[in-house]
């Protein structure tokens, strides 16, 4: 094969691997778009979600205060529990919001994990387990993953702290 040959056998393999370079490229941005949109969709579903479930808490908590059975536990731990709901419904609407925007998830996955453990802890009964063994297992685990999150929730805050006073300090001497 002449140089000349070589030479244009080169452009052309260089060609084609520019232009399947610019095909992924686009292939990878029009996935990326429509998984923003479909966590858009989800943060939608959210907030309709979030509706339903004040529209709920309003709905028992009226009922109950009607009936007179507000001051009962039992009530109370449903009122708690839809309440504590509410706040796994914001903090999840949070994270892929934040998601969305190319922020820091992690502190926002460890709130939910928190509140979503403090849910279980405040609704957990004995009575529900087959043996007092079980349930008590069932209580220490429960409350080792709620240290272990609160360590967490202290470390990633600790950090984010440390980097807004960094951005701070960084931005007054510019």
């Amino acid at each position: 094969m002449s140089e000349a040959e070589e030479e244009m056998v080169e452009e052309t393999v260089e060609k084609t691997h520019e232009e399947s370079s610019d095909m992924v490229g686009r292939l990878a941005e029009i996935s990326e778009r429509g998984m923003n949109y479909l966590q858009l969709g989800v943060a939608y579903i959210l907030l309709v979600l979030f509706a339903f479930a004040v529209f709920d808490l309003a709905v028992m908590l009226f009922q109950t205060m009607m009936s007179g059975a507000i001051f009962n536990p039992s009530n109370i731990i449903g009122i708690l529990e839809t309440a504590l709901l509410l706040f796994l419904i914001v903090e999840v609407f949070r994270t892929s919001v934040a998601h969305l925007e190319g922020l820091a998830v992690l502190p926002l996955v460890v709130d939910v994990a928190i509140i979503g453990v403090v849910r279980s802890l405040i609704t957990y009964r004995v009575e529900a387990y087959a043996t007092k063994t079980d349930a008590l297992l069932a209580g220490a685990a429960y409350s080792l993953i709620l240290v272990v999150l609160v360590a967490a929730f202290y470390v990633v805050h600790k950090q984010e702290r440390r980097e807004l006073v960094h951005h701070k300090s960084h931005a007054e001497e510019n």
